[in-house]
């Protein structure tokens, strides 16, 4: 790191020579931050207030993005590039008490009749009601203790009941009986037990250092989990997952005849991957970078075929460009706002129109339908209409084809979609090891028919045990799997794979098991994909709702996935917040010093403070430096905190943005 003459940060170099990338910050008289450079030159810059709010960013491509406020400092209209005002209204105690998005129809201003979302609070401030622009309403209710107990809409209510001594929850109740219990050691969750049309049950033991020890399925077949001294993982059942002694990545894993191997740069980031079984390669990449750690090459070997593909990103970070050893096979265009304006392939282009609201209106031969909440409501080709219903907490519920083939969801208490129906017939289900992980997947019976275990990856399984087989997932950078192996035979049992947005282009055994592109609940029946709060469509490249959390995503576009860019970043919450896809719990923080990874400092900074991960990241970089030049810890450490966390947040906002880039940092800070 590099400072000014008053000790402003001015400079943040990773790597040495060569290779180095280095970010630099300039400043206005008033100390704000006037420009962020990253290592390929581009600069975005802000002008603020006489009060010190940023008015307006300038991006790299010259889009404008503008923000005004009220005299608290409520952010009260945005104003995305090129693209109509978004309005905000507050209480006299600054909550914010309304949203107004531009008119679809006529492209204006925030404010449109029929299109506001309200809020309104008790005296303790609490959230009551939420008035959606359809006129339903999401009623809220507390308990004595000021904790959630019930929230009421239209379908019923979700009841969260806890227990009396340790105040821990007890159960969660759902619409249609469906309902969630929760036992304890202390503070420790040990067990999730679904009742009603999905049944069954996940528990789990620890060990002394409060790790997971075993984890079973209605009470049977645990699978065990081991760690290193620095509690990193190194079995998942029968899998072992080595690392590398300097900094905690992996380098491979077995199990049984399949192993991979793993290489990276300086930089942490993924360069090669390779598995084989018994000793022969089944799928091998390589990636070369540019300075934002982007992959502008990837060269893949599959089942003995190998390809080359390059990619290219327009100044504003978005993939612009494809290529397939040597010939173009996709070009991108966007408007301003990060919607995709035409897809050009050897074979056709295939336009987008919008409306005020970014909603896509019509690709290609297809027509789309919107609810006043802004859901996909309905599709349209060559007159044959596929409908879409939603709760009002935004969950998808069914799907109705044009020949009245209908597709409907069970989900539990905690929004997480543990069950499908056929015409009405259940035929799939889950139980969850978390908010985003399925354990076991579930036969129209309720019988366990699969079995999948986590092991060197966040968003998908390493592997899966079916009907008491093992096979082995093969996945890419991104999480998808592209082979499905059977290790007692060392057998190919799926094949997959998918265009740069998702599009699924070869599966040779479609169904076997539910995981799809970047991981996500694939429905074959639907072509979406299902990450935590929303569902993907990878034909348009966009969600099929608004995000949840509005601009907090990172994104001015609230359809817009991943900012355009899906061969680097993935979106597993379907929020795309701040934290990344490598920022996972105990990141922050550094071994043996009065602030440790997973201690009550660093998690609160991952858990609770906007932008806290890559504050971990670059205040630890800068602690390391100076304790290495003989300054104490303790002097090195919270002292600098303040005056790195503004920079912070400001290389946060752009990496939400696609302006910097994300790193891909560590399993483990030093």
């Amino acid at each position: 790191m590099a400072y000014d003459a008053v000790g402003r940060l001015a400079a943040v170099t990773t790597g040495t020579g060569p290779d180095a990338r280095t970010t630099t910050f300039a400043y206005d008289s008033q100390s704000y931050l006037q420009s962020i450079t990253d290592p390929l030159g581009r600069s975005t810059t802000f002008a603020y207030d006489a009060v010190g709010r940023p008015l307006t960013q300038t991006l790299p491509d010259g889009r404008v993005l503008q923000t005004t406020y009220d005299a608290n400092g409520n952010v009260t209209a945005l104003t995305p590039p090129s693209r109509p005002q978004h309005q905000f209204d507050y209480t006299p105690v600054d909550l914010e008490s309304a949203y107004h998005p531009p008119s679809p129809l006529t492209g204006g201003e925030g404010g449109g009749e029929g299109l506001s979302t309200t809020y309104t609070y008790n005296a303790d401030r609490q959230l009551t009601q939420v008035t959606r622009p359809d006129g339903q309403t999401v009623d809220v209710a507390y308990d004595t203790a000021g904790r959630l107990s019930t929230t009421a809409f239209s379908r019923g209510q979700v009841t969260d009941s806890y227990n009396a001594t340790t105040g821990n929850i007890s159960s969660v109740s759902a619409p249609d009986g469906i309902s969630l219990a929760y036992t304890y050691d202390g503070s420790l969750l040990t067990g999730m037990t679904w009742s009603g049309p999905i049944a069954g049950s996940v528990s789990r033991t620890y060990n002394t250092d409060f790790r997971v020890a075993n984890q079973s399925v209605n009470g049977a077949n645990p699978i065990s989990f081991g760690y290193d001294a620095d509690s990193l993982l190194t079995t998942a059942g029968a899998e072992t997952i080595t690392r590398r002694t300097d900094n905690g990545l992996i380098s491979g894993t077995t199990l049984g005849p399949v192993t991979d191997s793993r290489s990276y740069n300086g930089f942490g980031e993924l360069t090669t991957y390779t598995a084989t079984v018994s000793g022969s390669p089944v799928f091998a990449t390589t990636y070369t970078r540019d300075k934002l750690g982007r992959i502008t090459q990837k060269v893949e070997t599959l089942s003995g075929s190998t390809d080359t593909f390059d990619y290219a990103y327009d100044p504003a970070g978005r993939l612009q460009g494809v290529t397939k050893n040597g010939s173009v096979i996709s070009t991108y265009t966007y408007d301003p706002n990060g919607n995709r304006l035409n897809l050009t392939t050897p074979i056709e282009t295939v336009s987008g129109t919008y409306d005020g609201q970014d909603r896509l209106t019509q690709y290609g031969g297809t027509t789309y339908g919107y609810s006043t909440n802004g859901e996909l409501q309905s599709a349209t080709t060559s007159g044959q209409t596929t409908m879409y219903q939603y709760d009002v907490l935004g969950n998808l519920t069914s799907v109705v084809g044009p020949t009245g083939f209908t597709i409907e969801y069970v989900v539990d208490g905690q929004n997480r979609r543990i069950g499908k129906k056929v015409n009405g017939t259940l035929t799939q289900g889950f139980l969850y090891q978390s908010q985003l992980n399925p354990v076991a997947e579930l036969d129209g019976t309720g019988a366990v028919i699969s079995r999948f275990v986590y092991g060197s990856r966040a968003n998908v399984p390493d592997y899966v045990i079916k009907n008491g087989v093992t096979y082995r997932i093969v996945s890419d950078h991104l999480g998808s799997p592209r082979l499905v192996v059977d290790v007692a035979t060392g057998s190919v049992a799926q094949q997959l794979a998918y265009d740069e947005f998702g599009n699924v282009l070869t599966d040779t055994h479609p169904g076997f098991q539910p995981f799809g592109f970047a991981g996500g609940l694939y429905d074959p029946d639907t072509g979406l994909v299902r990450f935590g709060a929303r569902d993907y469509d990878a034909e348009t490249g966009r969600w099929t709702t608004k995000d949840p959390i509005r601009f907090s995503g990172g994104d001015t576009n609230l359809y817009g996935y991943v900012v355009n860019d899906p061969v680097n970043e993935t979106d597993p919450f379907g929020l795309y917040w701040f934290r990344q896809p490598w920022q996972t719990p105990g990141v922050v923080g550094r071994l043996h010093t009065i602030v440790p990874p997973e201690g009550p400092v660093s998690e609160f900074i991952e858990q609770d403070v906007p932008a806290g991960y890559t504050f971990g990241e670059m205040h630890d970089s800068f602690v390391d430096a100076a304790t290495r030049s003989g300054i104490p810890d303790w002097l090195a450490n919270i002292p600098s905190m303040i005056p790195v966390y503004p920079v912070a947040v400001g290389t946060e906002v752009l990496r939400g943005l696609g302006i910097l880039p994300q790193p891909t940092p560590p399993a483990l800070c030093k």
